[in-house]
């Protein structure tokens, strides 16, 4: 019998789970870029925002489930003491044995980052990104939770929805000081 073959990663991956990628290669590349050393980011890992993404720069949520668990398998290596990316890798390649669609995600994230001349600097772009991202799809949501409140008369929920979203904006897009 022929062994299984790893399934195929899509042609066209979606822009977030490309960002995700992106960002696993960025770790795989620069495991220190996943500790988190009394409680604050990386530098340079977020904008200072409420942000969930911004107090641990890798966390959730993501679109690929596969490269939330391989997150999760690093950060398992880091506090095993596997610090440098080689060793990171090894680890996971090591652990995924038996799951090739994981070892497909670990050998195109590791010659990904490969390519990245500043994994620090490019992990915060996309970190950022994705926080843009997360937050236009939950402006999003409010306005059509609000739109829906509106539509059938509940006044008291569409004031509290109404609150949530401009605060929401305020956080997302702070206006600039004045002088």
């Amino acid at each position: 019998e022929a062994a299984p073959q790893p399934p195929a990663r899509p042609e066209r991956m979606s822009p977030a789970i490309t960002a995700e990628h992106e960002l696993l290669a960025c770790v795989l590349h620069r495991p220190a870029l996943l500790q988190v050393e009394g409680g604050a980011a990386p530098p340079d890992a977020h904008s200072g925002s409420d942000d969930p993404l911004a107090a641990d720069p890798a966390q959730g949520p993501f679109e690929s489930s596969a490269i939330a668990e391989l997150i999760g398998m690093v950060r398992d290596a880091l506090a095993l003491g596997r610090l440098t990316g080689a060793d990171v890798v090894r680890y996971l390649f090591t652990r995924c044995a038996d799951r090739p669609d994981l070892r497909h995600w670990i050998a195109t994230a590791s010659q990904r980052g490969e390519s990245i001349a500043d994994p620090a600097a490019f992990f915060a772009a996309v970190q950022r990104g994705r926080q843009r991202h997360l937050g236009m799809r939950n402006a999003r949501t409010l306005r059509q939770q609000l739109q829906q409140a509106l539509s059938s008369g509940d006044r008291q929920t569409a004031d509290r929805l109404t609150l949530q979203l401009v605060e929401h904006l305020r956080q997302e897009r702070p206006r600039p000081a004045t002088s």
